[in-house]
């Protein structure tokens, strides 16, 4: 990697480029394996698949790295946790630049006074705090749960984890409509009590 960081710097070109170059005429078995990793990631790069997400799924299914967490069990839960999430943040978008542009807006310093500001975050990141009110955003069926999802059980455990956060309220919204198609609401939204729930914004 330092070799390929290194020419990429040098000559003004990707990664993805520099790795290209720098194994041009070499043989042997490091050599094969990481021509097989290019050909995945043009693969994902060259997919007509709108979502980002949906592309990012045939990176870390071919790569090998989903089953390297997979195969590790309970020390792979947490990589495999984090990796569901962003898979499913990914599938709001259609480049990596829109997905840097929406992680840049939760990234800045929480040093800074937040008394009465709004706090974006992932439903991870959450985990043993609370708030006064919390909005849960595009609990729809292809989306919370995921089409691609890898575990529904531990999407259902997160559920209850962002359902859990509010002290007072929290208000949980989807799309009628996304990317042009009919969406519905999220199955977890089902198993909320009903004398836990309230239609509207009253």
């Amino acid at each position: 990697m330092a070799t390929f960081e290194q020419v990429a710097d040098d000559e003004a070109i990707s990664l993805y480029e520099a790795a290209e170059r720098t194994m041009q005429g070499r043989t042997g078995k490091a050599a094969d394996k990481l021509r097989g990793f290019l050909d995945v990631i043009l693969k994902g790069a060259r997919s007509d698949e709108p979502s980002l997400g949906e592309r990012l799924r045939v990176l870390v299914d071919e790569s090998g790295y989903l089953a390297i967490h997979q195969a590790a069990g309970e020390d792979g839960r947490t990589a495999l946790e984090n990796l569901h999430e962003l898979l499913s943040l990914a599938n709001e978008f259609s480049s990596v630049e829109e997905l840097f542009d929406h992680a840049a807006l939760g990234s800045e310093s929480r040093d800074d006074d937040s008394v009465g500001r709004v706090k974006l975050m992932t439903i991870h990141g959450s985990k043993g705090l609370e708030f006064g009110h919390v909005f849960l955003i595009g609990w729809e069926d292809t989306l919370f749960p995921s089409r691609t999802n890898i575990d529904p059980a531990e999407e259902r455990r997160l559920a209850y984890v962002a359902l859990t956060r509010g002290r007072q309220r929290v208000s949980v919204s989807w799309c009628e409509f996304r990317r042009g198609e009919q969406a519905n609401p999220s199955c977890f939204i089902d198993e909320i009590p009903l004398q836990a729930r309230r239609d509207g914004w009253g």
